[in-house]
């Protein structure tokens, strides 16, 4: 998981630096980055959803904990398995309607910058959901707890 941290690393930078340039040639009087404008807001998309899989995996995500710590011991248990099912079925209806989405970006897509197509821009929204439910599986199988 180290990789992924340096790649969204990489992705916060990127944001950061396409910014900050542009933001200094329009003060210029330059144009700055052409294409600047059109990635950042899929750089801020990928570096979110691959921090989802990052904390999805280190089990710093989100999550309304009232019931489990209400629960004694082995319903605890149960509790958390139950949510790992329903995050991997939930998971698994969101990576195949974003696969179709892809699908129909292939048809209809349009190039957005350096040769990046749309649908490859959206790539990241089934990986991410793709892989949060491999990891809850993992977690299930292996008896992994938060």
């Amino acid at each position: 998981m180290k990789i992924l941290k340096v790649i969204i690393a990489v992705l916060l930078f990127s944001i950061l630096a396409f910014v900050l340039i542009n933001m200094a040639a329009r003060e210029l009087g330059t144009p700055g980055i052409p294409w600047g404008d059109v990635a950042v807001p899929h750089l801020v998309l990928w570096a979110a959803f691959l921090g989802a899989i990052l904390a999805t995996f280190e089990n710093r995500h989100i999550a309304i904990e009232v019931l489990p710590k209400l629960l004694p011991g082995r319903l605890h248990l149960w509790n958390l398995s139950f949510n790992r099912i329903v995050t991997v079925v939930i998971c698994g209806f969101l990576t195949w309607g974003a696969w179709n989405f892809i699908e129909q970006e292939k048809m209809f897509g349009e190039t957005l910058f350096l040769g990046i197509v749309s649908w490859q821009a959206a790539l990241v929204v089934p990986i991410t959901f793709g892989a949060i439910a491999v990891i809850n599986v993992w977690f299930l199988v292996t008896g992994r707890k938060y």
